[in-house]
């Protein structure tokens, strides 16, 4: 299972796949032997946060407050 940015750019470069991604990822990865196509017209994506509710980490409150407040309403918060 990959689970970090590198591991999936490593699985790219290798040719094991293709994947979308930002343009600010793959500024740390600029030397990479990747092919790198701007893509546009892509409709919106859906977006899917879980934490553990009970986390007194501040950075997390914090992410998950900054991340509720940038959706707007309509957004579903179940922790």
């Amino acid at each position: 299972m990959i689970k970090t940015a590198a591991e999936w750019v490593a699985a790219v470069e290798a040719g094991r796949g293709v994947a979308y991604t930002m343009p600010t990822v793959m500024q740390d990865f600029a030397n990479r032997r990747i092919q790198v196509v701007p893509v546009e017209g892509l409709p919106p994506a859906a977006l899917l946060m879980a934490w553990h509710t009970e986390d007194p980490d501040p950075l997390v409150q914090a992410f998950v407050s900054r991340a509720l407040e940038l959706l707007g309403p309509g957004t579903s918060e179940s922790g």
